[in-house]
Order: structure tokens, then sequence, then C-alpha cells
């Protein structure tokens, strides 16, 4: 898959993209830049050195990193040890303890042309369509008020999933109370037939 295709959302009023892109990474600065040891609370100095390594926020170090002037460390839901867990079974993962935007970051990262870009986009792809039937499921057949089996269910998703559960519960809902409509309708209809025979019957024998 072409990790470019995979882009996080521009809208800056969404709180989701927000929360994403201010996910914190370990941040190596692989050559001393001047002007910028603003951004480091413990630097005494104007500049910030290199192998400083620094806390930053994910949209800052994409600056440094595009610019050639950083590395850093993938966070840990993203790194190719567990990759390898969510190829297994991503249904036994709780990724909202991962990050409630796992999807958003993830596509923030895949997008960065890094040389995991193209694992993490098809690992992002694998682990939605492996969760997908699980959270249809739970919607599908779940009651109006929330279990706590469900809850526990749910507070295992991400944000995006949330969503999905959420809209597919709705519709499920609506197409119970459309069906549950439609069966009473039939309904009246047979005792309405009935009714007719039974007159037209009577009238035969009058």
């Amino acid at each position: 898959m072409d990790s470019s295709a995979l882009t996080i959302s521009h809208d800056y009023l969404d709180i989701d993209s927000i929360i994403a892109v201010n996910t914190k990474v370990t941040t190596k600065m692989e050559s001393t830049v001047c002007k910028l040891g603003f951004i480091d609370p413990a630097c005494d100095s104007e500049n910030i050195v290199k192998n400083t390594k620094l806390e930053l926020p994910i949209w800052l170090t994409r600056e440094l990193y595009n610019d050639g002037l950083a590395t850093f460390e993938l966070p840990k839901g993203y790194n190719e040890s567990f990759r390898q867990v969510l190829e297994a079974d991503a249904n036994v993962v709780d990724l909202h303890r991962l990050g409630p935007n796992y999807y958003r970051l993830g596509q923030f990262l895949a997008a960065l042309n890094l040389p995991e870009s193209t694992a993490i986009a098809n690992c992002l792809v694998d682990t939605f369509y492996q969760r997908l039937r699980r959270i249809m499921d739970f919607s599908s057949n779940s009651p109006t008020s929330l279990t706590p089996e469900i809850g526990q269910f749910v507070g295992k998703l991400d944000n995006e999933e949330v969503k999905l559960f959420e809209e597919s519960r709705k519709a499920m809902e609506k197409f119970k109370a459309w069906e549950d409509r439609r069966i009473e309708k039939i309904l009246s209809n047979e005792l309405v037939t009935k009714l007719r025979k039974r007159k037209r019957a009577a009238m035969e024998l009058d």
C-alpha cells in the first residue's frame, strides 16, 4: 500500500486530529541547531546541541525529521514487535490504552515516508479488518442499554471504532423499528383478510 494515500485530516477544528498530532515521541537531535534551545526546558543555551533527546509532539518532530535535523522512536503501538502482535490477533489488543486515536496517529506516521511507513499502513488496514467483524457483531446484537460486557468491549476501542460501533448500533435500531412496523402491517392485513372471508362466508349462508 502506498503510505502517501494515508494522510491525517487537516481539519484543525477536529479534536481527534489535534490530540493525535500532539502525541509526544522521543526525539533525538542529529545536528546542533541554532536558536532552538527554547524547546528544551533543561537547556541553558540558545542553541540545541547534537544528540540531545527530547519528548516532543509529533507535529514538531515531523518538521525536524523532514529537515534531516532529528530522528525519533516510534510509539509503542507502531513498532515492529507490536505490529507482529496485531498481525497475530488484533482483537485481543486494547487500542484505547495504546492511544484513543490509534488510527489517526498511525495515518500521520505512515505519511512521513519512514522506512516503516508501508508496514505501518498495512498494519492499520489489517488491524481494522480483523476487528471490524467483532465490532459489527457487538453493535448488531447489543441491547438498548449497555451491559458490563459491552461496556468493557467498547472501552478497548479506538475513537474511530467507537464512532463506527455507535453508528452501526443506531442503524440496527432503526432497522429493527422499521421491521417491527412492517410486521404490524402484515399482521393487520392478515386480520383484515380473515374478517373479509368470514363476512363473505356469512353472506353466502344467508
